[in-house]
């Protein structure tokens, strides 16, 4: 696993960067972990979301943007703490993205996802039906609803 403080330790590339340099920047490493996530590069990918969101929470105001960014990089380090089997910081990341932004429905799936990996049933199933109050018609937290149905059927 990638120690977290190489991430702290690496300075921004950008001396005094503006806000619109700084949120360009964690969009980059987003978009570097998402391409790390293609390879099935999970370290790699932990590390570009790591790293962009110790950006944000060093270089960044607090705004809307800014959260939805940081949202964004923790449901997909989320996703990535999954594929790890790292399941409850995982879920911990989500609940994280959620409270930044309420509508990230990745973010619900995931927490849905990691509840049922940890046998959370009722607490995934909120999660599904939170998410589905958002998009309705989001077929994987459809299906993940309809998993955790037949869970609770046991």
């Amino acid at each position: 696993m990638v120690v977290i403080e190489e991430v702290f330790s690496e300075p921004s590339p950008v001396k005094d960067p503006t806000e619109d340099e700084s949120l360009k920047y964690c969009q980059d490493l987003k978009k570097q972990g998402n391409d790390q996530v293609a390879k099935q590069d999970w370290k790699m990918a932990f590390y570009l979301y790591s790293k962009g969101l110790h950006h944000a929470e060093e270089n960044c105001q607090p705004s809307e943007e800014t959260n939805e960014i940081k949202s964004l990089l923790l449901s997909n380090r989320a996703l990535v703490q999954m594929k790890l089997d790292q399941t409850l910081p995982a879920l911990e990341d989500c609940t994280k993205a959620i409270k930044l932004n309420s509508k990230n429905v990745k973010a619900y799936y995931r927490a849905g996802e990691a509840c049922l990996k940890l046998k959370f049933v009722d607490r995934a199933k909120n999660f599904a039906v939170d998410g589905l109050e958002i998009d309705k018609d989001n077929v994987a937290l459809k299906s993940l609803l309809k998993q955790i149905d037949g869970k609770k059927s046991w």
